[in-house]
């Protein structure tokens, strides 16, 4: 099984549907952060575009996703970096840098007595483009190169100069 988790008004074909507003193509209305109304162990592959930004309570949406997903579930979640302006918005309670997942993913000196265990196999970040021709496109396209490879050299060098739209 696959799920779109906050689909919005962008539901995906092939894919459960989920958010907490009933709008056309939501297959389930559910707030994540209190209960996804799935099968434990029963998701294969959740993707997640611009919503866990929006959840009060962030903890239980993880707690949630983790005990609906399969073991080797791959996750695909995209939010706004936290120095975008996209992330400033008065619906947002969640901010999100390269790290953020570190906590559920048992990684260095993070909390170590979660139940919640992932596996971070990339950190992609992504730039809003300009018009087709503007040159600045150009200096996302270094930019993502560098942030992509070079995540740490990003973020202390360039994180607040030149931010990323998502990640």
């Amino acid at each position: 099984m696959k799920v779109n988790l906050g689909c919005g008004l962008f539901p995906r074909e092939g894919f459960v549907n989920v958010d907490v507003v009933k709008t056309k193509g939501v297959d389930i209305q559910a707030d994540i952060s209190k209960k996804i109304p799935l099968k434990d162990n029963s998701v294969d592959y959740i993707y997640s575009r611009m919503c866990l930004e929006h959840v009060k309570d962030f903890d239980k949406a993880i707690e949630e996703i983790y005990r609906v997903s399969k073991d080797k579930t791959k996750l695909k979640i995209i939010v706004p970096y936290y120095s975008s302006y996209s992330a400033y918005n008065p619906d947002h309670y969640n901010f999100f840098t390269d790290m953020a997942f570190n906590h559920y993913a048992d990684i260095g000196h993070w909390r170590k007595d979660n139940k919640i265990k992932l596996k971070i196999d990339s950190i992609k970040f992504g730039f809003q483009a300009f018009s087709k021709f503007n040159p600045l496109n150009l200096i996302n396209s270094v930019m993502k190169h560098i942030a992509d490879k070079h995540t740490s050299y990003y973020v202390r060098l360039f994180g607040h100069l030149w931010p990323a739209f998502d990640i």
